[in-house]
């Protein structure tokens, strides 16, 4: 709030998980998409409201080299 209105918001925040798909319990694939999937949804949706509508920014969401390229066991 110091500084005024944010203009770009970096989104870097990953959590993988080197284990088996098929021993992946509910709860580690719900913190997976948490972090993952909903964590980014939520911190667009929170710089946006915060963001003027007449003036322009950016939005960056930075992925892992893993959307690649295969690692074994990282379901």
């Amino acid at each position: 709030k110091d500084f005024g209105k944010p203009s770009i918001l970096v989104y870097n925040a990953d959590m993988a998980l080197a284990k088996p798909i098929e021993k992946v319990t509910d709860s580690e694939f719900a913190r997976i998409q948490a972090v993952n999937q909903s964590g980014a949804f939520y911190t667009a949706r929170s710089f946006l409201r915060e963001f003027p509508e007449s003036e322009t920014g950016r939005i960056l969401f930075i992925s892992s080299i893993f959307g690649e390229r295969g690692v074994d066991n990282l379901s």
